[in-house]
């Protein structure tokens, strides 16, 4: 069953990236990005009023959202200021690059979660783990080879840069979710609830700063 929920997963995340891409056509952004993630707080902040004023209820449903110290909350800060980074590159990317070249690029995220997770969790991945391993290595070498067809150069394409940082800091979140899920005790509603605020916090104020920056000055007479 999990394979298939999987399977699932991967065609919403594809038909994610292909209304991204049509909402980037002649718009900003930061506007896209600000509205695709207060989109996904609005779904979430029933949940939270509902753990308020309805806590019996949401417990037993498994989607209560629980009280927790501002300590915590400075962790989930954190992690929203990690994304946020992620996602501008990755929208900015999204918008210069096609689309056949982006996602490819930010499929090659379980290459850097790898990684951290020998280096940061000290586990062991068996034989399987490093064919697939490298053949994400082999994958991403030949995608180079055909963007250069299409006239970009992956050594020297900004934006190509853009997404590979975009996705080394996507893999940076998933492997400190580990760490608040497991070490902080967080429940995933919890952690969702706060990260999306937090990112739309964040958010909303590089949009406000660059619509600020971007604006044309009208000199005085």
């Amino acid at each position: 069953m999990w394979i298939y929920l999987g399977l699932l997963a991967a065609l919403f995340l594809g038909l994610h990236n292909l209304c991204k891409k049509h909402a980037l056509q002649g718009n900003e952004a930061f506007p896209v990005l600000l509205g695709t993630i207060t989109s996904g707080f609005i779904l979430l902040l029933p949940l939270y009023i509902g753990s308020i004023y309805f806590p019996e209820f949401t417990k037993g449903t498994g989607l209560y959202i629980a009280s927790i110290p501002w300590e915590t909350h400075g962790f989930i800060f954190i992690k929203s200021m990690i994304m946020a980074a992620s996602w501008v590159l990755a929208y900015q990317a999204l918008k210069h690059l096609p689309i056949t070249i982006v996602a490819p690029i930010r499929s090659a995220g379980p290459f850097f979660t790898f990684i951290g997770a020998i280096l940061i969790y000290k586990e062991q991945p068996t034989f399987l783990q490093w064919i697939g391993f490298f053949l994400i290595i082999f994958s991403v070498l030949l995608y180079s080879k055909v963007g250069k067809k299409e006239g970009i150069h992956f050594k020297r394409n900004k934006w190509v840069f853009a997404i590979v940082g975009a996705t080394f800091l996507g893999a940076s979140s998933g492997l400190y979710d580990k760490f608040l899920i497991q070490n902080l005790a967080l429940n995933p509603q919890t952690l969702l609830f706060w990260f999306c605020f937090y990112t739309v916090l964040i958010l909303s104020i590089i949009a406000v700063s660059y619509t600020h920056l971007t604006l044309p000055t009208t000199p005085y007479v």
